[in-house]
């Protein structure tokens, strides 16, 4: 679930991904009844943990993917903004903001 989208002035765009496809979102947005009772459920309990591989995903001017980042255990991710050798990770839920060194940490390709 993609949210806000950055360019960084070197060609690149961040995009936020506030986490990717669960079996739990995907019966909700099959049953209004289940979302009826997840609703229920974050007012009187709290929000049960359906999101999960939040991250950061750059693309180039022309769409095509350059990195992902992403963690199981990140979620919600609404932000991402590179500064220098960094970037800057933020979130609408977590009150801090992560921030990665892109020099330390460069993106791996997909085997």
């Amino acid at each position: 679930m993609p949210d806000n989208i950055r360019y960084d002035g070197d060609g690149q765009y961040w995009i936020g991904l506030s986490t990717s496809r669960t079996l739990q979102w995907d019966i909700a947005f099959r049953y209004p009844f289940i979302r009826k009772i997840l609703l229920i459920m974050e007012k009187y309990i709290g929000r049960p943990p359906m999101e999960k591989n939040g991250g950061v995903l750059a693309i180039d001017l022309a769409g095509n993917p350059i990195a992902h980042y992403y963690d199981p255990g990140l979620a919600l991710v609404t932000s991402a903004m590179k500064i220098g050798n960094h970037l800057y990770i933020g979130s609408f839920c977590y009150p801090y903001i992560l921030r990665l060194n892109l020099k330390q940490y460069p993106a791996q390709a997909a085997t």
